[in-house]
């Protein structure tokens, strides 16, 4: 599933979309999402400046993310 589909179920959008795709789905049950990441991505100049990784919060934002796909899915609520 593209950006374009999950944009029609999810109600959220830039910067707090972290999901670009979802590879995989389980009705009810699961999904496996990717976010695309750059060196250019706003969080990263200052998370860590000479290690520079994606805050954690954000990565659990992300799988939190997922499973409200999985709940707007499957409620018909699109």
């Amino acid at each position: 599933m593209d950006i374009n589909q999950i944009r029609e179920i999810l109600p959220h959008r830039f910067p707090f979309l972290l999901v670009d795709r979802v590879i995989e789905y389980k009705g009810g049950e699961y999904a496996v999402g990717i976010k695309n990441v750059t060196i250019n991505d706003n969080f990263f100049p200052g998370h860590f400046p000479e290690r520079p990784i994606m805050p954690g919060v954000l990565m659990v934002e992300s799988e939190h993310i997922d499973t409200q796909f999985i709940h707007f899915q499957g409620t018909n609520l699109i």
